[in-house]
């Protein structure tokens, strides 16, 4: 029988699920399949790097009660959190003396470019693109030994859920959870690598599944559910799954959407916040900046008056809600980052994130660096390279930048 380990380093909070929703799919899907246990089986390995960064790079430690050779394959999973650890885990992968196939996947797989693959990641084997369930089953069961890549279209009506399955398990009264209703993003914000999957189609999770799980997440009294879909209200469906949650009364739960300020003007818009207002929600809405020459450039249009009509529509509906910025952005400057702030503290906001500018694989921005002068540095935790300087703003500036955004978190915690 073929076994399989799959290494993941995660990023898990008190009170969060130690696998990955992602992960837990993955296993989800391939222990579907009827020959699972008998022709082949998957092992799940994860690390937590807030609380073993500092460990993770002894890999003689981290793996010295494991047979290496006993399995198969070992994949892994590669994000911008992680990169740092993939090869030379694969170094000692191979001087520990593991002879057999080593797999990679994830959006560090996903947006790079095919040809350079075997360049970037000399000791893998095989590379998985895209949504890995169908494509990770395939090399199980399969394997075609002159196939390096592995980028098959996946069917969502087939995809079980991990919650229902079991895969991925919760206790009575569970903290936090991250959900699904949806994959991929139509928009083509070009620091986005939502924008790439599957050429910017979005696939819908049936909405059977998604009322089964609602009803073990209302079942279990799980206090927080952030549902991952870059952007929740869009779609045939969405309103359905609020009725839905509406409906079971989740009086002790707590959601969180991801959502674009414009989408609130569409017809079922009302409905939409009337829906929000009765189910404990949160939105989080991603602005990142109101500079006509930083959002034109980053192909994220906002209509001005647009944002602040509907800023005010949910201040006057008491509607939790909070607006996130990027600092670093092409033709940016110190004051111009001020300003976005000084916009949505203006229209009412009393939560605003700011993050760092990443240069993720894959997107526009990333091929067009050169043309801005943009120039990375790994600085915080998990040798993350973000923007620290540009065309328009020096590394000084950038430090002034982050210390502005650090305020705007402690001031929220006041």
């Amino acid at each position: 029988m073929k076994k399989a380990l799959v290494v993941s380093y995660n990023i898990v909070r008190d009170g969060e699920e130690a696998i990955p929703l992602s992960i837990a799919s993955i296993m989800a899907y391939v222990k579907s399949d009827p020959e699972y246990g008998f022709k082949f089986e998957v092992d799940h390995l994860p690390f937590n790097l807030l609380v073993e960064k500092e460990n993770l790079s002894e890999f003689g430690n981290c793996f010295k009660n494991i047979s290496l050779n006993d399995y198969q394959f070992i994949a892994i999973s590669c994000f911008v959190w992680n990169e740092y650890l993939i090869n030379p885990l694969m170094k000692y992968l191979r001087y520990a003396g593991y002879k057999n196939k080593i797999i990679l996947g994830g959006s560090q797989i996903t947006y790079a470019n095919k040809e350079q693959l075997r360049t970037e990641y000399p000791d893998c084997d095989i590379f998985i693109s895209s949504y890995a369930e169908k494509s990770f089953l395939e090399v199980l069961k399969n394997e075609d030994e002159k196939k390096f890549y592995y980028n098959s279209a996946l069917d969502f009506t087939c995809v079980p859920s991990p919650y229902l399955t079991g895969t991925l398990p919760m206790e009575q009264g569970h903290k936090m959870i991250r959900w699904e209703t949806k994959r991929g993003c139509p928009f083509k914000c070009s620091f986005c690598a939502h924008r790439n999957l599957e050429n910017g189609r979005v696939h819908y999770m049936q909405l059977e599944k998604a009322f089964s799980e609602l009803a073990l997440f209302k079942q279990k009294e799980i206090k927080r559910i952030n549902v991952l879909d870059p952007i929740f209200n869009m779609g045939n469906h969405y309103l359905e799954i609020m009725k839905e949650i509406d409906r079971l009364k989740f009086t002790n739960t707590n959601f969180t959407y991801q959502s674009k300020i414009e989408l609130l003007t569409k017809r079922d818009g009302s409905e939409f916040l009337n829906l929000i207002e009765k189910t404990n929600a949160h939105l989080e809405l991603g602005l990142q900046t109101i500079i006509p020459e930083e959002y034109e450039v980053i192909e994220r249009k906002n209509n001005t008056k647009t944002i602040e009509e509907q800023l005010e529509v949910l201040n006057k509906r008491n509607i939790s809600f909070e607006v996130s910025l990027i600092y670093g952005l092409p033709n940016q400057t110190l004051d111009s980052f001020k300003r976005s702030i000084e916009f949505v503290q203006n229209k009412g906001c009393k939560k605003i994130t700011a993050w760092p500018l990443m240069l993720l694989k894959g997107t526009p921005l990333f091929f067009e660096r050169d043309k801005w002068n943009l120039k990375e540095e790994v600085i915080g935790d998990f040798d993350i390279p973000v923007v620290t300087s540009s065309a328009t703003f020096n590394k000084d500036e950038w430090f002034e930048m982050e210390e502005v955004a650090k305020g705007l978190v402690n001031n929220m915690r006041l």
